[in-house]
């Protein structure tokens, strides 16, 4: 028997524009934006024997990132809407990864792991009120499970967080779950 894994880190250049859809006289705002993001992608595998793992005793450390990576670029795309009510507050909804790249593996001999990665596709919304008083509270949640192909685990998330503005600083406290 063997054990394989594989990693994927990222590092992104990205730029954004975000255009009004209403006229700015209206009390009501709907904007509409997206950001291009050309991203860098390193991936990296092992495979390690378990009978390996038994010789060696206690002793013996697997490299978790593998020895060699490999690394390649791919472009993504993220859209999203921005709906403003007055004073009181906004929502918003987003859509991450649209493209989605995937970034190739190279497994060392063996390996029976993902022959390409991801960080997978992404559909988030939040709402921000301003009740008054220098007072925000937001909260924002995940609409979809996100689950990068490395372990097909999905998850969602919630955050929540609130904000104190005073004159010339504010406070900010929150949880992500």
């Amino acid at each position: 028997s063997a054990v394989d894994g594989a990693s994927l880190t990222t590092m992104e250049i990205r730029g954004g524009y975000a255009h009004s859809l209403f006229a700015s006289s209206t009390r009501h705002q709907l904007w509409a934006g997206g950001a291009l993001r050309v991203v860098r992608g390193s991936t990296s595998s092992f495979h390690t024997v378990l009978q390996d793992i038994g010789q060696e005793g206690v002793g013996y450390r697997p490299d978790l990132f593998g020895v060699d990576t490999k690394a390649s670029w791919g472009m993504d795309l993220d859209l999203g809407v921005l709906y403003g009510f007055g004073t009181l507050g906004r929502a918003g909804l987003v859509v991450r990864g649209v493209l989605d790249p995937s970034f190739a593996v190279e497994g060392d001999e063996g390996y029976a792991g993902p022959a390409e990665l991801s960080s997978g596709r992404q559909v988030r919304l939040g709402v921000g009120l301003t009740p008054g008083a220098g007072l925000r509270v937001a909260a924002d949640v995940d609409l979809t499970s996100s689950h990068a192909s490395l372990s097909r685990i999905g998850d969602q998330q919630f955050g929540f967080g609130v904000e104190k503005i005073f004159s010339t600083w504010s406070l900010r406290g929150g949880i992500l779950e």
